[in-house]
């Protein structure tokens, strides 16, 4: 596995004897370690008072119903389900928080298509672009910046991306983690193993 040059150091790209292998390292946007960092604490804020409080709300409920499980148990079922709501959010916020960390995402690209997948976490699941159906990869601004749309959600997820290609009927967006420079490089060792990714297709009537 080598890196891609000087532009993009960050990035590394491994040649295989079907395709590329790039790597993109995950970049710890201050956008995402604060709402990543603010949405983990809550959800443990609330996983720890539960933890520590439950029992005496339980009790506080069987006395409630007189002493009559039936009546608190119809009680402790909805807040059962809200418990198991805030650990699943909690999963996932603490799985955000490790993959803005320490997470990889890989493209695996090939003369079928493109692959993307998560490390250490494999989330979102992996997702598979078929060549026939791409067309025009390209590097497009990584839009918004922190002076003009600050507003914008992407500025504070992190999520501007860099590259896009046609697909089908639609654009896919991708390439968050990187800088114009090196959107550039990546651009280009992609086109170089497999050109007919960067030819626009007409449409058909």
């Amino acid at each position: 596995m080598s890196n891609l040059g000087p532009a993009a150091s960050r990035v590394h790209v491994e040649e295989t004897s079907s395709g590329l292998v790039v790597v993109l390292p995950g970049r710890r946007h201050r956008g995402q370690l604060v709402t990543g960092g603010l949405a983990l604490g809550a959800f443990l804020a609330v996983g720890v008072f539960f933890a520590l409080e439950y029992p005496d709300i339980l009790r506080a409920l069987l006395r409630e119903a007189g002493g009559r499980w039936g009546g608190a148990l119809r009680t402790v079922c909805w807040q059962a389900l809200g418990i198991l709501g805030g650990a699943a959010g909690c999963v996932f916020a603490l799985a955000g928080w490790v993959q803005t960390v320490a997470g990889r995402e890989y493209w695996h690209v090939d003369s079928e298509g493109l692959t993307r997948s998560w490390r250490p976490i494999a989330l979102p699941r992996p997702r598979r672009y078929l060549a026939a159906n791409m067309a025009g990869l390209r590097t497009v601004p990584s839009e918004p910046d922190w002076q003009h749309e600050i507003w914008d959600v992407r500025w504070w997820t992190g999520m501007s991306p860099t590259i896009a290609f046609d697909y089908g009927a639609g654009t896919v967006y991708l390439g968050a983690k990187l800088d114009g420079a090196e959107a550039r490089e990546v651009v280009a060792a992609i086109l170089r193993r497999f050109p007919g990714l960067g030819e626009r297709k007409e449409p058909t009537a």
